[in-house]
């Protein structure tokens, strides 16, 4: 008897109890970050390719973005990729988890050009190719099976 009242046995906790706690804890860490910038991660939207992508590497990521400092690979200028655009691109555009900025966005799009223009240089050369083919009457492509 502790100053003369009957000690009420504790109430065990139930799981719902610590969810709820957990819950708080996790409200409280969101709050905190998300003045900084953290944007919160909605995992049901990921996406990997990759063998344990699914399993490995999406429950490690964490339970928000955060600002990410990089440096262009192309032209060596100290970039951030944001929370925010980091959310939209592996959760609207579907980007892998895998990948990561490495150019900034003038870089982005002088390569997107050069891709282009290599394709529309190969193309030229498979149509000339096969123009050229079909006017010796030769297959472009030899038979494999003799």
């Amino acid at each position: 008897m502790i100053h003369g009242k009957i000690p009420m046995p504790r109430r065990k906790r139930t799981q719902a109890d610590k969810d709820r706690d957990d819950a708080a804890a996790e409200r409280r860490l969101l709050a905190k970050f998300r003045k900084h910038g953290a944007v919160v991660i909605d995992r049901s939207r990921l996406f990997s390719r990759s063998m344990f992508g699914g399993y490995f590497r999406v429950p490690t990521l964490g339970i928000f973005y955060k600002d990410y400092q990089f440096t262009c690979r192309d032209c060596g200028v100290q970039q951030t990729w944001t929370a925010s655009r980091q959310k939209w691109w592996y959760e609207e555009v579907g980007g892998e988890m895998e990948s990561v900025a490495i150019r900034c966005r003038a870089c982005r799009v002088k390569e997107r050009e050069r891709k282009a223009e290599a394709r529309r240089i190969h193309l030229e050369g498979l149509a000339r190719k096969a123009a050229t083919s079909a006017a010796s009457g030769t297959s472009p492509v030899p038979d494999s099976k003799p």
